[in-house]
């Protein structure tokens, strides 16, 4: 029987989502040690700093956050956001594209913070408060996390997050959240890169429409103003049955594909085409819990390693 590797939040150690945590934790361990702040001077986004050579500052911000305190929040903060949104669209989006669009709405942020900064100095002598400025390092993996956030927004607009404890619904996340962000700094001057969050948020939007619509063919643009009539009181169990098939809605179709595939198909061809739609690093239950009609199995993305099994188990 093969080992089971270790396991990090229900991912291997090795999945994507597991990597990512993993190596903003351990940048923040060398932050900590960092007495002279040589890792933000030299891996934050300075806009002054890039227009001299450091571009890969536009980039490698997203791997560093704020230091100090008893608790690294801006860390928690960022990666809780970053497991929770890829938990709910990895599944339908995929490893790649998940990654994809991470990275890209981390890019997106820092370019658009540079590009701030610039029109900030050119314009307004650096002194408007909600430009960037252009000697002020931005650091911190929010800008990536709000293009998660716009790409959920877009995908399951209707279902429901907490924003600061307010019940928001996902179409209106990313607007209330700019719009809260830029009100506390302007307001309280609070130290938020609202700017990298827009540019996240922007990169998110793009991504969708270049790589993930057709996923989608019923989406509309989601306005933060969007008023909608009170539907009907619905129980418990409706609200949960709209929200399972709502969510994997792409997965449940995908595996009644694969399993009347292989209702048709001769008994020595079903283990040579199982082998070819695996799924690597798949978490999958004991063999006594498949079953193919069952609910839960039928929107699991690991239905092909199952069945496999099932197979091997049998021939």
């Amino acid at each position: 029987m093969p080992r089971k590797s270790f396991q990090l939040f229900g991912n291997s150690l090795f999945h994507p989502v597991s990597l990512i945590l993993i190596a903003n934790v351990v940048i923040y361990i060398f932050q900590i040690f960092d007495a002279r702040g040589l890792l933000i001077y030299h891996f934050g986004l300075i806009p002054r700093l890039v227009s001299e050579g450091s571009f890969w500052q536009i980039f490698t911000y997203g791997f560093l956050h704020s230091p100090g305190g008893f608790l690294p929040i801006h860390l928690l903060f960022n990666m809780y956001a970053f497991f929770m949104l890829s938990t709910i669209i990895g599944p339908s989006i995929g490893n790649k594209k998940l990654v994809s669009l991470y990275f890209l709405s981390q890019l997106g942020g820092g370019i658009l913070v540079f590009s701030f900064a610039w029109i900030n100095l050119t314009l307004f002598n650096g002194e408007f408060v909600l430009l960037d400025s252009w000697k002020d390092p931005t650091i911190g993996a929010s800008g990536a996390v709000f293009g998660l956030l716009a790409v959920f927004g877009l995908m399951f607009p209707e279902m429901e997050i907490y924003l600061l404890f307010i019940r928001v619904q996902a179409r209106n996340a990313v607007w209330i959240s700019l719009f809260l962000g830029y009100g506390l700094a302007l307001i309280l001057d609070a130290r938020i890169s609202n700017t990298g969050h827009l540019g996240g948020a922007l990169s998110g939007f793009a991504f969708y429409y270049f790589f993930l619509r057709d996923q989608r063919s019923n989406f509309k643009m989601p306005f933060p103003m969007t008023l909608k009539k009170k539907p009907a009181q619905k129980s418990f169990q409706e609200v949960k049955q709209e929200t399972l098939e709502d969510v994997f809605s792409v997965q449940l179709k995908a595996n009644k594909q694969l399993l009347g595939k292989l209702q048709t198909m001769p008994k020595l061809e079903k283990i040579p085409f199982l082998k070819t739609v695996q799924v690597n690093d798949a978490n999958i239950c004991p063999s006594i819990a498949f079953n193919p009609e069952d609910s839960i199995c039928l929107r699991c993305e690991w239905i092909a390693n199952c069945a496999l099994r099932k197979e091997l188990e049998n021939s």
